[in-house]
């Protein structure tokens, strides 16, 4: 593959080519693990067990929201396996309630890609509920957005074919698990008086003000190597050089929650952050790995070539999937959404992403086997 040999080739031109080749330590998803990502969809598109994965999906996502729910009520069975003070539950192994709202952004609207013409068993409904509830319980921005948009995807084809009840019980559902899980939750914990769980306001507008001042350092960043780019991970070595002193206060400011009084100013390998009226001087040191965008991150990290194959990749799948059975292309694009959408905000990681390629690749397996003989033996989509 030609993006394949520009993230590899990315990564040898890097300033940091051992980051860019093997990511943080503490994150870990560099150019390697892209290339074993893309390497595992290619393997699964051509001997996916299809139905193994259907059933382990729908059981590791009914499994993930039990551990979810039970850590937000305060019982916390996995807290032994995370060690850093920050972190928010519920997380499960995930790691954060925000990435696990990208877990389950991932996982909630597939099965109506997979069971566009299989039978709705007892698989259908422990994959979609605990789906829909868990995104509802992480309560990420950018993950119920996705969603969101993803049922209005599906209750629009719905209504075009005439088979908008589903949809349209899942959108109902959906509210409902929104509205209603939070306040459940926390009456639970207070009654139980168990660890407080952290649920995100969703007026809140703070983190994306934090997000916009980062897109901005990856575009200039972009700019000035739009040919090869920096490489994956290299982000937190060349955020603070392209954002301006008064940009630079901003984004600290508002990512620790101190009040505008503040300024920062360089104090290697972090800031001062300094207020004069209160004579307060804080050293902070925060580290930016990626831009939280997949888009500008892909143009940061791989340049505009490598962005352009990157997206050279996408069209040619779904082309493919067209070309094997249009009618399953609509269910795919409800299915991919919520967790793309959800990418606009956040970025990839060990936990979750190299499960969205697995299925990118299993979704292409399914169409390829379900083509029948003969055209005109092609069974009527399903999509109720």
């Amino acid at each position: 593959m030609l993006y394949a040999f520009w993230v590899s080739l990315s990564a040898a031109a890097s300033p940091l080519p051992w980051i860019a080749w093997l990511g943080q330590p503490y994150s870990q998803f560099g150019a390697l693990m892209l290339l074993l990502c893309l390497g595992g969809a290619a393997l699964y598109a051509r001997h996916a067990p299809v139905e193994l994965v259907i059933r382990a999906c729908a059981l590791s996502t009914l499994a993930m929201f039990v551990l979810a729910a039970a850590e937000a009520v305060g019982w916390r069975p996995l807290a032994h396996l995370i060690s850093s003070p920050r972190m928010t539950y519920p997380a499960v192994t995930v790691g954060l309630r925000q990435h696990l709202g990208g877990w389950f952004a991932l996982m909630a609207l597939a099965p109506a890609f997979f069971f566009r013409q299989r039978p709705r068993t007892l698989w259908f409904w422990l994959w979609l509920l605990p789906g829909l509830c868990g995104v509802a319980l992480a309560t990420n921005s950018a993950a119920t957005l996705g969603v969101g948009l993803g049922l209005a995807l599906w209750l629009l084809v719905g209504l075009l074919r005439k088979s908008w009840h589903l949809p349209l019980l899942a959108t109902v559902g959906f509210a409902v698990s929104m509205l209603g899980l939070p306040p459940l939750i926390t009456a639970l914990n207070q009654a139980l008086h168990l660890p407080a769980p952290q649920f995100k306001d969703y007026r809140s507008t703070q983190t994306l003000q934090t997000r916009l001042y980062l897109w901005q350092a990856a575009w200039r960043a972009a700019q000035a190597r739009p040919l090869l780019g920096w490489g994956d991970e290299t982000f937190s070595s060349e955020v603070y050089n392209y954002l301006n002193p008064q940009e630079i206060s901003a984004l600290l400011v508002l990512e620790l929650g101190f009040d505008k009084g503040y300024h920062a100013e360089p104090a290697w390998p972090g800031f001062y952050l300094i207020n004069p009226i209160k004579k307060d001087r804080r050293f902070v040191h925060v580290i930016y790995v990626h831009p939280h965008n997949v888009w500008v991150d892909e143009l940061y990290a791989h340049g505009f070539v490598g962005a352009f194959l990157g997206l050279l990749i996408g069209i040619v799948f779904l082309r493919k999937v067209w070309q094997q059975e249009s009618s399953a292309l609509p269910p795919l694009l409800v299915a991919v959404l919520p967790y793309l959408v959800f990418l606009t905000a956040w970025f990839y990681v060990v936990t979750v992403t190299p499960l969205f390629f697995l299925l990118l690749g299993t979704a292409l397996a399914d169409v390829t086997r379900s083509r029948p003989e003969h055209p005109d033996e092609r069974p009527p989509l399903q999509m109720t």
